[in-house]
């Protein structure tokens, strides 16, 4: 079964993923809102794809880029980066504008659901394992800040395979995903896929408050917004 067929199936499993971030602190806002940014791993802006790439799609606009063989595809002057409907839906209030550096944020208005984003290079990972372990450690330096490699083992075995549509075309982008819950009721969810090839990659965080469930919305958004540009 392709990354594309495995979609919607990622996104049922989502709820079964979720755990608790030990990291979290329910008196911190930057907390609850981590991002590639406020977790400060060393990023290069002037290496960051725009939020919407400009340059031709991938031929036949069908890209799958699963965890495994099909890394070594990756070209190290593609640009990946996320598509932005968010921008043109009334839904939708802008929470922090593009900081030219690869991160942005938006706030759902009918849930109070912020969404931050993040895509471009970051230096502080170890590019000689798989994507997979590097989304991992990602993970885990969203989630801690300065992780431990006890931290990064704990994340990894919680963590789950996401794969995100393509926009244009049918293809998928497999990402890692982690979901928990704060003490206060609040909820995250937070996927990642770094791309040894790139030295970097893309970054969402969905944090909700209490009484909405972040896995439920995040799975949602997965289906109407959350799309992935690859481009050569």
């Amino acid at each position: 079964m392709n990354l594309a067929a495995q979609r919607r199936v990622s996104v049922i499993a989502l709820a079964v993923t979720a755990v608790l971030l030990s990291a979290c602190s329910p008196a911190s806002n930057s907390a609850a809102t981590p991002s590639a940014s406020t977790s400060k791993p060393s990023k290069t802006p002037d290496s960051t794809p725009s939020s919407s790439p400009t340059v031709e799609p991938a031929e036949e606009d069908l890209v799958d880029l699963a965890f495994g063989n099909t890394e070594d595809s990756v070209k190290p002057e593609w640009q990946i980066g996320w598509a932005d409907p968010f921008a043109v839906d009334e839904g939708f209030a802008v929470l922090a504008a593009d900081d030219g550096a690869g991160s942005w944020s938006y706030t759902e208005t009918a849930t109070a659901c912020e969404i931050h984003f993040y895509q471009g290079q970051i230096f502080d990972l170890d590019y000689t394992q798989d994507d997979r372990a590097a989304s991992d450690q990602m993970l885990a330096t969203l989630a801690t800040g300065t992780p431990t490699p006890e931290d990064i083992a704990s994340i990894a075995a919680s963590a789950g395979d996401f794969a995100f549509g393509t926009e244009p075309g049918e293809g998928a982008v497999e990402a890692r995903i982690i979901g928990g819950t704060f003490p206060d009721g609040r909820t995250i969810v937070q996927a990642t896929r770094m791309f040894g090839t790139r030295g970097g990659g893309i970054t969402v965080s969905l944090a909700c408050p209490a009484g909405v469930d972040a896995s439920n919305e995040f799975g949602r958004l997965a289906e109407s917004h959350l799309r992935v540009v690859v481009a050569e």
